[in-house]
């Protein structure tokens, strides 16, 4: 019954946001009673912390299997783009915007893992990118893993893009391509076209 109620939490939650679905919206979708969402969660935060956790367990599995299986630098941000955000829950900008304006612990959980995990990733890719003589030797690895996450932030908190049109996943394709242009050197572009024209060979 847990997964059943997270499982329609989810549906609802990163559709429409967390403040405009009550309990007793999920107890209806979910076709049981109030009382038994009750009895397995304490309350709607409470829910919105296990799909929380979940999304970024998950988000953290991809991003290490990413470096792991990469041959190199460009390759592990080809693959993030291509396999993980493809991957996730299509959660909605909304689900965030309702996370930071009425959950701080649950926006928490989202800061410390963007700064605890996913900036380190970032600077850690640019390093190994440096190594391999695939990105620019005068980048400044801190600098450019902020500017990095600055672009996953656009992603899941900006309408700036709202009027391409344009799923998120493909947006974090998009602007993941621009990026590796900006700091790939020639022999980085030479690496790069190769992802790119397996892209346009699908």
């Amino acid at each position: 019954m847990t997964a059943r109620i997270k499982q329609k939490a989810q549906q609802l939650f990163f559709k429409y946001g967390i403040k405009s679905i009550s309990l007793d919206d999920l107890a209806k979708h979910a076709g049981i009673s109030k009382k038994t969402v009750y009895l397995h969660f304490a309350d709607k935060q409470a829910i919105v912390h296990e799909l929380l956790n979940t999304v970024l367990e998950q988000h953290e599995d991809a991003f290490a299997a990413c470096a792991k299986n990469a041959t190199n630098a460009v390759e592990e941000i080809w693959k993030q783009a291509q396999v993980v955000y493809p991957a996730l829950p299509d959660v909605s900008r909304l689900f965030f915007y309702d996370l930071r304006k009425y959950d701080a612990a649950g926006w928490s959980k989202v800061n410390n893992y963007l700064n605890g995990f996913l900036l380190p990733c970032f600077k850690a890719n640019i390093e190994r990118g440096m190594a391999e003589e695939l990105f620019r030797s005068d980048l400044q690895p801190e600098l450019t893993a902020e500017i990095r996450m600055q672009q996953v932030n656009t992603v899941f908190d900006s309408n700036e893009f709202s009027v391409r049109k344009l799923h998120a996943t493909q947006l974090m394709k998009d602007l993941s391509q621009f990026y590796l242009h900006a700091i790939t050197t020639p022999k980085g572009k030479t690496v790069l076209k190769k992802y790119t024209n397996q892209k346009d060979d699908n």
